[in-house]
């Protein structure tokens, strides 16, 4: 039990409610650690009442676009990605093959804690929908 009682030095409990053991917060700069005990039940009641509130807090606005596009591939549309990310240096794109029936490319474009984020990727992502189509690609819209 005396184990259970010594903490890293600079850090801060984390309450637990279903057993003796506490979570353990780290912070060095902007990075923080969380250290919870390795009883599910505790882990799990740890997380939910401390740990996922503080990361939802923190997480701030996340927008996320996509598509999958076929009939050409990810080397010929390389360079308009690049133009693109150019032009809204503010967005992530990036694409990542698929291997299925038959080989398709999903295309994402993300953009964080940007107030227009939402209307910034929707836009990269018409120009991205124009130069597929452009290159006689098919694309089939993401759910």
């Amino acid at each position: 039990r005396e184990k259970m009682s010594i903490l890293p030095q600079g850090s801060i409990p984390l309450p637990n409610i279903r057993g003796t053991a506490p979570g353990v917060k780290l912070t060095e700069g902007n990075t923080s650690i969380y250290i919870l005990p390795g009883v599910p039940s505790e882990m799990k009641i740890i997380f939910q009442n401390v740990v996922k509130p503080i990361l939802k807090e923190k997480r701030g606005k996340f927008v996320e676009k996509g598509l999958f596009f076929m009939g050409i591939g990810e080397s010929q549309i390389a360079p308009y990605v690049t133009k693109i990310e150019n032009k809204f240096s503010q967005l992530w794109i990036k694409t990542h093959p698929r291997i299925g029936l038959s080989l398709e490319v999903e295309l994402s474009i993300t953009a964080f804690n940007l107030e227009n984020g939402e209307e910034l990727a929707e836009t990269a992502l018409d120009e991205m929908r124009e130069v597929i189509l452009s290159l006689n690609g098919r694309i089939r819209e993401r759910n």
